[in-house]
C-alpha cells in the first residue's frame, strides 16, 4: 500500500537521489562528501509526530544509511529509531536539515527554511 502524504508534506525524488549519493551517517564521519554511487538510501526519520502506520514523513526528513544486504543501518533504524540514535550517538534531525537546506529541490530548502 503506498505511502499518504499529510498536507505539506513533499515528495522530491531528486532530494532522495542527494541524500542517497552520501555516505551512511553511522559509518562515516564525512557523510557529507558527495560519494557518487553508494550503497546507502534515504531514510524517513520516524518519531514524534513525523511518522506512523502507513504513513512516510516529508521527503525533507531523510538521512542517508546503508543498505549492506538488508542488514545495514537503515533496517537498523526502522527497527529502533530511539535505540539507533543512542547506540550511534548521531543527531539524525539535525543531518536531515543540514541536507535539506542543501537540498537540489528549492521546496526542500524552503520547507527547511520555514522549520528552523
Amino acid at each position: 500500500m503506498p505511502s499518504i502524504p499529510k498536507r505539506g508534506d513533499i515528495r522530491s525524488k531528486a532530494h532522495l537521489e542527494f541524500v542517497a549519493c552520501h555516505h551512511c551517517v553511522a559509518c562515516h564521519d564525512a557523510w557529507l562528501i558527495d560519494a557518487g554511487e553508494t550503497v546507502s538510501q534515504a531514510a524517513h526519520l520516524r518519531g514524534g509526530l513525523a511518522g506512523g502506520i502507513s504513513y512516510k514523513p516529508c521527503d525533507c526528513l531523510t538521512v542517508p544509511l546503508c543498505t549492506l544486504d538488508r542488514r545495514g543501518h537503515h533496517e537498523e533504524h526502522d527497527r529502533a529509531p530511539g535505540l539507533f540514535t543512542q547506540k550511534h550517538g548521531i543527531n539524525l534531525a539535525r543531518i536531515a536539515r543540514q541536507l535539506a537546506l542543501i537540498s537540489p529541490d528549492k521546496r526542500i530548502r524552503d520547507k527547511a527554511k520555514e522549520t528552523a
